[in-house]
């Protein structure tokens, strides 16, 4: 019987951390920022009360100008 390689029968290589992009995102999200639901019952009850806009276009420029750095 060969000595097993590098890879499996499959042509994979064995399972790294490294390899494995799922664990790479894992740890990644691990030291994320929860999400702040009290942020996002607001936003909910603005957008209820017509307080934010949902015209595209003012979407838009407001993702444009956030992205750019300008201050709104």
């Amino acid at each position: 019987m060969s000595e097993p390689t590098a890879q499996t029968t499959a042509g994979r290589r064995p399972a790294t951390t490294e390899s494995l992009p799922l664990e790479r995102l894992q740890a990644s999200l691990a030291g994320a920022a929860d999400v702040d639901l009290d942020r996002v019952a607001a936003i909910r009850q603005a957008l209820a009360d017509g307080k934010l806009s949902t015209d595209p276009a003012e979407l838009a420029a407001s993702m444009l100008a956030y992205h750019r750095g300008a201050q709104l």
